[in-house]
C-alpha cells in the first residue's frame, strides 16, 4: 500500500498538467509567411459610428493587435501592422506599406453598418472591375470616404484602373487567390463568432486596387447593430474574431501546399 502511494505522488509530480505545461508547438506556415493587417481608418478618419457612440476606427485597431497576437501565439508568420496608434494613413500610404515590407497577403479590418440598424453578420469582399451598385456601392463609399491619399504623396501621373490591375499579368497573379482568401475568413468567422455569414462579394475597394498581393477586405460585424455593435467592443469577442482570422490562414496555407505538391 505504501509504495502504491510513493508511485501515485511520483506520477502526480511528473504529471505535465501539474509541472509546467509544454508550449504548443507554432505552425509552420510555407506560403503565407508574411501577413500585412490593416486596422480601418483612423485620426482624422473615424469610420463609421456605432450602436453605443463607439467609432469604427476605435475597434478596428484592438482587433488588428488581436489577430497579430494570435498569429504570433499560433504561428512562425512574420505580422506588419499598417498603423499601431490613431493615426490617418492615406490609402495608397497602406498599400505602399504592404508593397514596401514583401506581404504574402492582406487584410484590411473594418466593421460594417445599416442605416436601418439591423444589419448584421460577416462579409468579405475582394477586388472587382465592376462599379459597386447598390448596398455595396454605399459601402464603399462609406469605407472610402476621408481616406483618401495623403497629400505629402507622390500621386502616379496615370494611375490604373480596376480593370487594368486585373489585366496585368503581375497584379492578376496575386489577386488571383483573393476570391479562396476572402470565401474561407468569410467561412472560419462565422463559424468562430456562430454569425451569420452574408457572403462574399466583389467591390472596387481603393486600397484593394493598389496591393501586389492576396488582399481582401473584412467587414467582421455590424457596429450599428444594437447586440452585434456591443459584442465588438469586447475584448473576448475581438479574440474570437482574431481565432476564425488566424484558422483561415492557417487553412489557406495548409491548401496551397498541396496545390503545390501536384
Amino acid at each position: 500500500m505504501r509504495y502504491f502511494v510513493l508511485l501515485l505522488a511520483l506520477c502526480l509530480l511528473t504529471s505535465p498538467s501539474l509541472g509546467k505545461r509544454k508550449r504548443a508547438r507554432k505552425a509552420k506556415l510555407k506560403y503565407l509567411k508574411h501577413i500585412v493587417v490593416d486596422p480601418g481608418h483612423g485620426g482624422t478618419n473615424p469610420g463609421t459610428p456605432g450602436a453605443h457612440g463607439v467609432f469604427e476606427k476605435y475597434v478596428t485597431l484592438p482587433i488588428s493587435l488581436a489577430i497579430e497576437a494570435e498569429l504570433k501565439r499560433r504561428t512562425n508568420a512574420k505580422v506588419t501592422l499598417t498603423r499601431r496608434d490613431d493615426s490617418f494613413l492615406g490609402l495608397g500610404e497602406r498599400a505602399v506599406m504592404a508593397n514596401t515590407a514583401g506581404g504574402d497577403i492582406f487584410l484590411s479590418i473594418h466593421c460594417n453598418a445599416s442605416t436601418s440598424g439591423v444589419g448584421r453578420g460577416v462579409e468579405v469582399y475582394f477586388l472587382s472591375a465592376e462599379s459597386a451598385k447598390g448596398e455595396i456601392a454605399k459601402l464603399v463609399a462609406r469605407e472610402d470616404h476621408g481616406a483618401g491619399d495623403d497629400k505629402a504623396e507622390e500621386k502616379p501621373k496615370n494611375p490604373l484602373s480596376v480593370e487594368q490591375v486585373l489585366k496585368d499579368a503581375t497584379m492578376f497573379k496575386s489577386h488571383e487567390l483573393s476570391q479562396k482568401v476572402a470565401e474561407t475568413i468569410a467561412s472560419e468567422l462565422g463559424k468562430a463568432l456562430k454569425a451569420k455569414n452574408r457572403g462574399v462579394f466583389q467591390a472596387p475597394f481603393g486600397v484593394l486596387k493598389r496591393t501586389e498581393m492576396p488582399a481582401v477586405v473584412v467587414e467582421v460585424g455590424y457596429l450599428s447593430h444594437p447586440i452585434e455593435g456591443k459584442r465588438l467592443l469586447q475584448r473576448a469577442y475581438q479574440r474570437k474574431i482574431a481565432k476564425g482570422i488566424v484558422r483561415a490562414i492557417l487553412s489557406l496555407d495548409k491548401s496551397l501546399s498541396g496545390k503545390r505538391r501536384r
